[in-house]
């Protein structure tokens, strides 16, 4: 009898132990991540230092002191175009200006920029004669200077008298008068049995201010000058 309950009390322990291994079998473990929902938390060290060559996609916010190595032709591009002043005073030097590749300028007194022209007249043939004469040509505007590179006379003379000289004249702050006459000797193109016409002008470079009379001026020997026209020109040149 007692060895009858023995097997009993053995065969229930392994029939209990079927059980359990069929149980446990059955059903998978299932790993939970931590209750606040983050996948992977890293403790230490934050940040996490990386090496090597890292791909980055989209924008990327990056702090502290980073050190890169140029591989290749670096291009930087400015938003905007920045304002450049130079201090007053300052030096500009200007390199690679050679003959092969000269420096783009632009000549703000170029002759063919600004020329200018002013004509003038003085007396009437058959009237009053005299011996020389001064007569307005006209002045330069505000903001201008003229310089002055020719001017040309034609005057009418009684017959047998001479035109000796033509110039021209600038008047001066100290209400004087500045002549600048050119070496030409004026000669006879023309004659009458009343008048004989001359003509004068030269080459001269002159610089007239804003507002300074320009006046071109004759003479004859012994006088008889009845008419006299000319014209000054050159260019003009904007003052700062």
């Amino acid at each position: 009898m007692k060895k009858l309950q023995i097997k009993i009390v053995v065969a229930s322990v392994f029939v209990a132990l079927a059980l359990v291994g069929t149980l446990m079998n059955s059903r998978q473990a299932i790993a939970q991540g931590p209750l606040d929902g983050v996948p992977v938390r890293i403790v230490q060290p934050v940040p996490v230092p990386v090496t090597g060559t890292v791909g980055v996609t989209g924008s990327t916010t990056v702090s502290g002191t980073v050190a890169a190595t140029q591989s290749g032709a670096w291009n930087v591009a400015i938003n905007g175009i920045p304002t450049v002043n130079l201090a007053p005073g300052a030096n500009v030097g200007v390199t690679g200006n050679t003959e092969a590749n000269p420096l783009w300028i632009r000549a703000s007194d170029n002759p063919a920029r600004s020329p200018f022209t002013l004509f003038g007249q003085v007396g009437t043939l058959g009237s009053v004669q005299f011996a020389g004469t001064i007569f307005p040509m006209g002045a330069p505007p505000s903001g201008q200077r003229y310089v002055i590179e020719h001017y040309n006379v034609t005057c009418y003379v009684a017959a047998g008298n001479t035109l000796t000289d033509v110039f021209v004249s600038l008047a001066a702050p100290v209400s004087a008068v500045t002549n600048a006459a050119d070496d030409v000797v004026p000669h006879l193109t023309g004659s009458s049995p009343s008048l004989g016409t001359w003509i004068g002008g030269g080459n001269v470079r002159l610089y007239a201010d804003p507002g300074q009379a320009i006046s071109i001026g004759a003479s004859a020997s012994p006088g008889g000058l009845e008419q006299c026209s000319g014209s000054v020109s050159g260019y003009a040149v904007s003052l700062p």
